[in-house]
């Protein structure tokens, strides 16, 4: 069947090995439909990192396409990270975790809507996250138990832990009301609507 792992539509980055790091230079106006990073060690030294003087604005859509063995389909974001982690790793059961983000400088737009029920920027669905922002501009906005910056949405499983640490800039985050009324928190850990919030 199609797979519900949004890995398209922009930047995918998913390191195979330690150290490894993608420098994302913002130059001019930039738009992307996601940004995917996949790292599910903190310790692992891998890290994405966003700097440069342009802007990048990153909004998922409400439904994404995918045509497989002649069949197209259509299917919702899926609790997929705007920018960070997927749901779960692809062909596993696992939660996919997005640690060492990285925010250095630029302007950073991460939005989605009530119906993708996901984070902006952080951890996929009950993923994990650790983020850092040293300056620029960053505008996050979500509508789900996910987190605007932090830790990945919960359903049936605990919401995802954000730790996100701010050294400068300007950070407006805002998690709005969702389709199930639970609230989660615009920056660091995410609810959940049947198990555990962070």
């Amino acid at each position: 069947g199609f797979d519900r792992y949004r890995t398209e539509g922009g930047i995918s980055f998913r390191p195979s090995a330690s150290g490894s790091k993608l420098t994302v230079n913002i130059v001019g106006d930039n738009r992307l439909g996601c940004v995917h990073y996949s790292n599910n060690d903190k310790d692992n030294g891998n890290e994405l990192i966003f700097k440069g003087a342009g802007s990048l604005t990153v909004a998922n859509t409400d439904f994404w396409k995918k045509t497989e063995n002649g069949i197209t389909g259509y299917y919702r974001n899926r609790s997929c990270s705007v920018i960070g982690s997927a749901d779960y790793l692809p062909n596993s059961s696992k939660d996919d975790h997005a640690y060492n983000i990285t925010i250095e400088s630029g302007i950073i737009y991460a939005g989605a809507t009530k119906a993708e029920f996901c984070t902006a920027i952080g951890g996929g669905g009950n993923g994990n996250s650790t983020i850092t922002i040293k300056g620029g501009t960053v505008i996050a906005v979500a509508s789900g138990t996910g987190t605007a910056i932090g830790g990945g949405s919960g359903m049936s499983q605990a919401g995802g832990e954000g730790t996100v640490t701010i050294e400068g800039g300007n950070v407006y985050a805002y998690n709005h009301a969702n389709v199930i009324n639970i609230p989660s928190s615009a920056i660091g850990g995410a609810g959940s609507k049947n198990d555990i919030g962070s």
